[in-house]
């Protein structure tokens, strides 16, 4: 998300962020975005309420000129996450830079297997062949 702000290219009024990692890694990792760069976040579910009500309480963020992180999900999502799951990914994962569709490299954006981990990685184990990602001419995405 920051990567996609700090660049000041976009006009972004607001974040509706998901449920479903915010179920995992809380809402601390939005607090950035809405304290730095002024831009509202809501964390929502998929329901077609859920969405409606996240509109809804951006469109009363930007009217109100603030910008915060709301937590709409809370029947899910706890400000700290799971902890547990939290701990279980540090456990197996470090960050690495990540390719992004139409972005690029963003740096620390990924994850990897650590190294005590690395007998799961399919690619390791099926040496797998990838070609290169091309991205169409004039593709926008």
């Amino acid at each position: 998300m920051e990567a996609l702000v700090k660049t000041g290219e976009l006009s972004l009024d607001g974040f509706i962020c998901p449920g479903h990692v915010s179920t995992i890694i809380g809402i601390k990792p939005y607090e950035s975005i809405a304290q730095n760069y002024h831009i509202p976040c809501v964390i929502t579910g998929f329901e077609p309420l859920d969405i409606l009500q996240a509109i809804y309480f951006l469109v009363r963020q930007r009217e109100n000129g603030i910008a915060q992180v709301e937590n709409q999900y809370k029947r899910c999502v706890r400000k700290e996450g799971n902890p547990v799951a939290l701990k279980m990914l540090d456990e197996v994962f470090e960050t690495d830079d990540s390719e992004w569709r139409g972005m690029g490299v963003i740096p620390g954006s990924g994850l990897k297997l650590r190294e005590k981990h690395l007998h799961f990685d399919a690619e390791q184990i099926f040496q797998i062949e990838t070609e290169e990602t091309r991205i169409p001419q004039g593709c926008l995405c």
